[in-house]
């Protein structure tokens, strides 16, 4: 079998940091604050903007690349601070069953839909727990960076900024939504012609018959802010190694054809 690069989507290629952050055009042709002094989005204005006020917020879909900004920025911030501390926090396993809309009257009893919650809620006070631990590392000065903070219940994130209050903290957090008290740092909301760049930008490697397939597959999607980009790259790499794994069998197929003895 010929040689064949590696699949452009696998995890060590998509995961946060291995791409670098791309801003986009027409959002940061506008300035970031009304100060002149931060006129350009650069990193260099975002850093400086992290810490006036001290709370901020990278806001965005499930894939929209907020993970991979806090990687881009993690480097800029060290020399800002006494100390750096990261948490990533996770959705419970089985969320899927977790979501009260998945638990309709016909498909769940009542008292599922309350083991479900009481689900939500020790996940949600597991998760508090450790950042409360993991905050007690950052005091005093230092910077709190929470990859998820959708994972916490609204009175577990008012007690980190109340404790970031009294230590003298900065906290940087990542989430699907607003939260009290946070400004918005960036907004990672991608587009179709972003998606469509990125993907091309990692496909360049492959062969022709693959780069086809992959834009196919990408003509065939309503792409656009609602796309979880990760999501995407994780099928496109089911895509690819279906495809490989066919051709595989075919070219076997065909040897054995070739060799077999004739009647």
């Amino acid at each position: 079998m010929d040689f064949q690069p590696s699949n452009p989507f696998c995890t060590r290629f998509v995961r946060p940091g291995a791409i670098g952050y791309r801003f986009d055009p027409q959002q940061d042709a506008e300035p970031l604050v009304a100060a002149p002094t931060l006129a350009a989005p650069t990193l260099a204005a975002l850093v400086r903007r992290i810490c006036d006020p001290p709370f901020q917020l990278i806001v965005g879909p499930h894939g929209s690349g907020k993970s991979t900004l806090i990687r881009e920025l993690v480097p800029r911030l060290s020399s800002h601070f006494a100390k750096v501390v990261e948490i990533q926090l996770h959705q419970p396993e089985h969320h899927y069953l977790t979501s009260p809309q998945t638990l309709s009257p016909e498909n769940a009893s009542t008292r599922g839909w309350f083991s479900a919650s009481a689900e939500r809620l020790i996940h949600s006070c597991r998760m508090a727990k450790w950042v409360a631990a993991k905050q007690r590392e950052a005091r005093p000065n230092g910077l709190l960076i929470i990859d998820g903070l959708e994972q916490l219940s609204w009175w577990s994130v008012d007690r980190i900024r109340r404790r970031a209050k009294r230590w003298g903290q900065t906290v940087l957090a990542t989430s699907h939504r607003q939260h009290r008290g946070f400004a918005t740092l960036r907004n990672t909301t991608l587009d179709a012609d972003q998606i469509i760049a990125l993907t091309q930008s990692l496909i360049a490697s492959l062969a022709t018959s693959e780069q086809t397939q992959v834009r196919r597959e990408l003509d065939r999607r309503s792409l656009g802010p609602q796309t979880n980009l990760r999501d995407l790259w994780f099928d496109l790499y089911d895509l690819i190694e279906t495809s490989r794994r066919q051709q595989h069998a075919r070219s076997l197929e065909r040897r054995d054809r070739s060799i077999a003895p004739h009647s």
